[in-house]
């Protein structure tokens, strides 16, 4: 029963530390696109920002197939509202 909880325990702290890596990186990317707006129209819209975008996916998904599948749907959703024009 010790051991039951110890793993759940040191499990438990993984995963927040997980979620705090994420909710930084979001943030941090989140600054970025507030301080050069211009930076989401270049990648999504220029073959070199494409490129890059596409080694990104590929090198994640050859890490964890998961976060590379995440990752492509993300992608695809910010792509469709970066060609939207108001």
């Amino acid at each position: 029963m010790k051991d039951l909880i110890k793993s759940s325990l040191n499990s438990l702290k993984k995963n927040s530390g997980l979620l705090m890596n994420l909710l930084f990186l979001l943030l941090f990317l989140m600054l970025i696109m507030y301080v050069i707006p211009g930076l989401l129209f270049l990648v999504f819209n220029s073959l070199l920002g494409n490129l890059i975008l596409l080694i990104i996916i590929l090198l994640v998904a050859m890490k964890n197939i998961k976060y590379g599948i995440g990752l492509i749907l993300i992608s695809l959703i910010i792509m469709r509202f970066s060609h939207i024009r108001i």
